[in-house]
């Protein structure tokens, strides 16, 4: 495919599948973030497992309840974000992750009619109270404007630590200067990949 047509550089075909953007960030994920992030479950939960991260159904589930052991629940960011899902019925929480998803596209998210009830529920229940959508602008909470976009993405590996994401509640180390532009953008290739797969859920009785 892709890297067959690049031809096969001096350094031989292992060398250039190594490098190809999702195996680099894959290798470069392993070593950089597996110690705190796992991927579809794992003995330790020391900070969001990344499974279906970004998705609809990775939304939903943050949106329900952001304290599940695999999400913020070991995390300084515990209690930091409200429930949801013992306050709204299911149907608000997926039209509220339905705009959210829909951020990644600013301009859909905020004119689209098929997203004003998420949009209004997103408003209503106080979502705005911590969380900006307009650039650049800082608040307790992550800014969403252009929430799970490419950009969002990186600027979030280069700095989690910045007043746009977590601030000083961030327990995740600024990967900007630590990894180099290559590895960094590998990185978000790979944390792609991953938004197709199966998010995991708390399956706690008491929920």
């Amino acid at each position: 495919g892709e890297l067959a047509a690049r031809g096969i550089p001096p350094e031989g075909p292992a060398w250039m599948v190594a490098m190809d953007p999702p195996e680099r960030g894959r290798r470069v994920f392993a070593a950089e973030c597996a110690g705190c992030h796992t991927v579809g479950g794992g003995a330790k939960h020391e900070a969001p497992d990344l499974a279906g991260v970004f998705s609809l159904d990775w939304v939903k589930e943050q949106i329900r309840d952001p304290d599940q052991p695999h999400r913020y629940g070991n995390t300084k960011l515990r209690k930091k974000m409200d429930t949801f899902g013992t306050r709204l019925p299911p149907e608000r929480i997926d039209a509220i992750a339905r705009y959210v998803h829909a951020r990644r596209d600013p301009a859909r998210a905020d004119a689209d009619p098929a997203l004003d009830e998420g949009r209004r529920a997103f408003r209503r229940v106080g979502c705005t109270d911590c969380h900006a959508t307009a650039p650049g602008e800082a608040n307790d909470g992550p800014n969403l404007h252009d929430y799970g976009s490419d950009r969002w993405l990186r600027a979030l590996l280069d700095d989690p630590g910045s007043p746009l994401f977590f601030g000083k509640h961030s327990g995740m180390p600024a990967m900007k200067g630590r990894l180099s532009d290559g590895d960094l953008a590998a990185v978000a290739v790979f944390l792609r990949t991953l938004e197709a797969r199966p998010v995991l859920r708390d399956v706690r009785a008491s929920r």
